[in-house]
């Protein structure tokens, strides 16, 4: 997340916490996200006491900050939107529009409510990788498979699956579909007479252009070339 820094040397905002806050977010650390959730808090308690240590401005951007950190997450995660909109505007409104002292409470109680939220989610919603592996690894050819389908597979939104792919085999979907394809269509021009067309619907494309452009790229040499050149 791109947050604009604000330079003073009387001013201590808190850009590693808040980093460290996301990087918990993005791992589904909860013990890391809770760790993080509390220092800030402590940091603006303790600013909010101090007269002159941070203006309430400040004070409400790092609010903004954390709320929008929570906010990501959420998106990503398969909760419905509705199911937390209520809570999710009333404490952007406490942040945005109210004294952090007369909100406090609420703005902390609501905050840990909306990090329950997506705890349960992530626990409730847990797809084994190697589960998720072996659905990609059956469908691949099928010109018809991608993410989409992938998450209506599991009954997920498609931003949750690409976060979850992302997160158990250590790939984006689009990469890890491709170097499937790629070895299958290696192994087929080397252990068979397959016209290249036919190589490339056995694969998953039904484009045999795009099929031999992409091959060409991560291979060097087309299709037909390479075929010849491992046979000599």
């Amino acid at each position: 997340m791109n947050r604009k820094k604000v330079h003073s040397p009387d001013l201590s905002y808190p850009y590693e916490q808040l980093d460290e806050l996301e990087q918990g977010l993005e791992d589904t650390d909860f013990e890391k996200i809770r760790a993080n959730l509390k220092r800030l808090f402590q940091q603006i308690d303790h600013s909010a006491e101090q007269e002159g240590s941070l203006p309430d401005f400040y004070l409400r951007c790092i609010l903004i900050d954390i709320l929008t950190l929570l906010g990501n997450a959420l998106n990503q995660s398969n909760i419905n939107f509705k199911s937390y909109q209520n809570l999710y505007f009333e404490t952007l409104f406490y942040c945005r529009s109210c004294s952090y002292e007369e909100k406090r409470t609420e703005i902390h109680e609501n905050t840990e409510k909306l990090v329950i939220l997506l705890e349960q989610e992530i626990e409730n919603a847990a797809i084994p990788g190697n589960q998720i592996r072996e659905t990609v690894e059956t469908n691949y050819t099928s010109p018809d498979f991608s993410i989409t389908a992938l998450a209506d597979e599991f009954h997920v939104s498609v931003s949750y699956m690409s976060y979850l792919f992302k997160k158990e085999l250590n790939q984006n979907f689009s990469d890890f579909l491709w170097n499937l394809r790629l070895e299958k269509a290696k192994e087929l021009l080397l252990t068979t007479d397959l016209p290249i067309d036919v190589v490339s619907l056995s694969v998953g494309y039904l484009n045999a252009s795009s099929f031999r452009r992409k091959f060409k790229q991560a291979i060097g040499v087309s299709p037909s070339q390479f075929r010849s050149d491992r046979k000599l």
